[in-house]
């Protein structure tokens, strides 16, 4: 069942006229049971009267739907008063399961399909036959060495530390080694294509969602071409390197923060990703001076979206930081009052991919090169 809450207590999550969910003038009878039944889909929908430590805080079935909708997906519910509730996922078949392995890769995962993958190797292992170009000898011949983080653009391989696996791949013109700074684990993965929101390069097959809900691209290595490795030697000459904007989400909805997360590494993003407004001040500190946007909710626990956009704009080193309010109170009088406390813009749950894009790429846009 459920149940429809006209007046909600203080300290209540469930359905209120607030949410716009159900205006509380509204007439029951006039929604069909269908429509009824997606409320449960909604972000921080509850039934319960209070929040209890258990129960009443929503965490439940947006998240299970968001997952589905990463993976192309469809989730249907019917159910029978006295008889029981049938829960229907269905999946698209292009969707195919694949042997990856996983890869860190500058504080982030990447991942290769194993089939792809001649021979792992201890950085220390390789025999090397010159520095400039890189070039080992594997198996009696002479095989080129690539950073991994060039061929996804990371632009900050001269502020790392030694790598320490060199990783043999076999690509359309013969082997490559590509190095990286550590081997995680192996096993099998849903690989989901990149839709076309975005323009994905060749070399990425798509990408693959770890159980925590961190999104993982997936390389492939046959589509790469040799000509990444005159590439790389520009790189090492004077010419600027593409930087990739990093972007800070303050967001309490876990659902909500890996959807975010999904989209901006789609269209070649980097992210940060915070629980609530202190969360973001504090990573804001520790990457100072490496965060080129920040996406806020507005309603978080400890520090909320207005507490951080007033303290972003009262300090001299934060106050030109564009921040873009993402919330699902949508009324005149929050944007109002969002945007006279220094917000640069202020957009509507749920989230529109076409729409955010569109709206931070302005602000990123100065971010396109560094020397």
């Amino acid at each position: 069942h459920v149940r429809f809450i006209p007046e909600v207590p203080s300290g209540n999550r469930g359905i209120d006229s607030n949410r716009g969910l159900c205006p509380t003038s509204s007439d029951m009878d006039q929604f069909s049971t269908e429509e009824i039944l997606q409320w449960i889909f909604q972000p921080d929908f509850s039934t319960a009267p209070q929040v209890r430590e258990l129960s009443g805080r929503g965490m439940g079935l947006d998240i299970v739907r968001s997952q589905v909708q990463r993976l192309r997906g469809t989730i249907q519910v019917e159910t029978e008063v006295g008889q029981g509730t049938v829960f229907t996922l269905k999946f698209p078949r292009s969707l195919s399961k694949v042997s990856l392995l996983l890869v860190q890769l500058q504080g982030r995962i990447v991942a290769i399909p194993t089939a792809r993958i001649r021979e792992t190797l201890l950085f220390q292992e390789l025999e090397w036959l010159q520095q400039e170009p890189p070039v080992v000898n594997w198996h009696e011949g002479a095989v080129s060495v690539i950073p991994l983080s060039e061929i996804f653009s990371e632009g900050r391989g001269s502020n790392l530390a030694e790598p320490k696996v060199g990783i043999v791949l076999d690509c359309s013109f013969g082997p490559l080694v590509v190095t990286a700074d550590g081997l995680i684990s192996s096993g099998e993965f849903i690989v989901k294509p990149f839709d076309e929101m975005g323009i994905a390069p060749p070399y990425l097959a798509g990408c693959t969602i770890l159980g925590t809900g961190e999104v993982v691209p997936v390389l492939l290595p046959q589509a790469l071409e040799k000509s990444i490795l005159g590439a790389q030697k520009k790189k090492s000459g004077s010419m600027p390197v593409r930087k990739i904007p990093t972007i800070l989400l303050a967001e309490d909805s876990v659902a909500t923060r890996h959807l975010l997360e999904m989209i901006l590494t789609e269209i070649g993003y980097n992210s940060v990703l915070c629980r609530d407004g202190q969360e973001a001040l504090d990573k804001l500190e520790e990457n100072r001076g490496l965060i080129d946007l920040v996406i806020s909710d507005l309603e978080m626990p400890r520090v909320n979206g207005f507490e951080l956009l007033h303290l972003l704009r009262s300090h001299e080193k934060w106050q030109d930081l564009p921040l873009v309010m993402l919330t699902s109170r949508t009324g005149d009088r929050h944007r109002q009052e969002a945007m006279d406390r220094g917000a640069n813009a202020y957009l509507g749950k749920p989230i529109q991919p076409q729409e955010l894009l569109k709206t931070i790429q302005p602000f990123l846009k100065k971010v396109a090169t560094v020397v």
